[in-house]
């Protein structure tokens, strides 16, 4: 993703305006809604966007293929969706810059978004922060920066920019990537960055994340989160995870590394 359209987790209480009497935001009405199996999609313009519910109900499906055991609230509760008619009324009504083009709530299990041509790699982004976040706010806990938007980049890679994730898997990508120690440590939330460095960050929380969730058993990826979230460092949730096969972060960087394809 470019850096303009890089999607934090922003967090909703610092940033969205006030909602109605009804609890929807500004500018959204009940007789503007779309409801799915899993979905109610509120519409800020008259109509929602073409093909929004066969796009939310397909990257619902995706996602939870890996995810689901993050997610068990899923399967019972619908998500609410507010499309807001434009970056200019997106920024007015949430207070959000325009270059988060969405945010996630994972506390009201909501996504807000503005019609764009990025749509849906923005939504499998936000919809990934949805299915991670209440897992680790069982515990008090919040997810790492690393972990968190590396499942994030990773579905949207997978499921919103297809053409690029072959970017990930490729040896090249190596020539970039800082110590893998580093890109655990680095949290954007407390610290600045060069706009240079972020995007090599996504990209490489996203490779590493999508190596331990597709090359290694993936309930021992629950098991890392699981540790992650009861207060485990990377190096303990790594061992009660995976063993000896990556029994620490330094094992787990050579892993990645040796895994990228020559192609």
């Amino acid at each position: 993703m470019k850096c303009g359209f890089v999607c934090l987790a922003l967090c909703l209480s610092a940033f969205c305006k006030a909602e109605d009497t009804a609890g929807l935001p500004a500018g959204f009405r009940e007789d503007r809604v779309v409801e799915t199996d899993h979905f109610r999609i509120y519409h800020e313009a008259a109509y929602a966007p073409v093909g929004i519910t066969g796009v939310l109900e397909g990257l619902r499906a995706k996602l939870l293929l890996d995810l689901q055991d993050l997610a068990p609230w899923a399967a019972r509760e619908k998500i609410a969706v507010f499309v807001y008619s434009g970056e200019a009324s997106y920024v007015e009504k949430t207070g959000v810059p325009a270059w988060a083009a969405a945010f996630a709530d994972p506390e009201k299990h909501r996504i807000h978004c503005y019609e764009s041509p990025h749509l849906q790699r923005v939504l499998a982004h936000e919809m990934a922060h949805l299915f991670v976040g209440p897992y680790f706010a069982e515990t008090g806990s919040s997810p790492p920066s690393w972990l968190n938007e590396g499942i994030a980049k990773m579905m949207e890679w997978n499921y919103g920019q297809e053409e690029d994730t072959a970017l990930m898997n490729h040896r090249s990508f190596v020539r970039n990537a800082p110590p893998l120690s580093e890109v655990i440590a680095f949290d954007y939330h407390h610290e600045s960055t060069s706009t240079m460095f972020l995007p090599v960050w996504y990209e490489q929380s996203a490779s590493v994340t999508a190596f331990l969730l597709h090359r290694l058993p993936r309930t021992s990826f629950t098991t890392f989160c699981d540790a992650l979230r009861r207060g485990a460092k990377t190096d303990e949730a790594l061992r009660r995870a995976y063993g000896n096969q990556v029994p620490d972060v330094a094992a787990l960087e050579r892993l990645w590394r040796d895994s990228l394809s020559e192609k």
